[in-house]
């Protein structure tokens, strides 16, 4: 599957991978964080399967760009992504929400009734004013899917609509 970042009405083709800390053993390997550590937050660390090649920049830059990916359950039931560099299925795509704040005070995603993909895991960042949620999931071909920020100060809220077309996803 593709991978896209998706923030605020902007995407990009592919996904940073940094570094997460194992808690077991206290070692750092290729992953996604999702989210923040601390009081009002909660942190995820999605760890990243990369290729050799990909391991190699990864170990030299400290972040490498995926731009193909897949969720694989690993020996302890947990869900990892997989770098599948050249996987042109194009039914779905893996998309790493960011989520979205601002200095006035914040913004907070706002939810779905019945959210149209398959949530992988969602992180929270809470800040003065506000908070913000952080989201990976992996989104259907041809349905149309939505962000929305309510900005905890002034209550304007604004919406993105976007769509993955099997090459890319448009900003509707």
């Amino acid at each position: 599957m593709k991978a896209f970042t998706v923030e605020s009405g902007r995407v990009s083709t592919g996904i940073a991978v940094g570094a997460v800390t194992l808690k077991d053993v206290g070692a750092d390997v290729p992953g996604l964080v999702v989210g923040r550590r601390g009081r009002g937050n909660r942190l995820v660390s999605l760890p990243f399967q990369l290729s050799l090649e990909q391991l190699v920049v990864w170990r030299e830059k400290g972040e490498v760009l995926v731009y193909y990916a897949s969720p694989v359950e690993n020996e302890d039931g947990k869900i990892n992504l997989l770098s599948r560099e050249g996987d042109n299925s194009s039914e779905k795509a893996v998309c790493f929400f960011r989520g979205a704040r601002d200095y006035s005070g914040g913004r907070s995603m706002v939810g779905y009734e019945k959210f149209p993909g398959d949530l992988v895991t969602k992180g929270y960042v809470s800040q003065a004013g506000g908070s913000y949620c952080q989201i990976v999931a992996v989104m259907p071909k041809e349905v149309v899917f939505r962000t929305a920020y309510r900005n905890e100060l002034s209550g304007v809220v604004s919406e993105y609509f976007y769509v993955y077309d099997g090459e890319n996803i448009l900003v509707l």
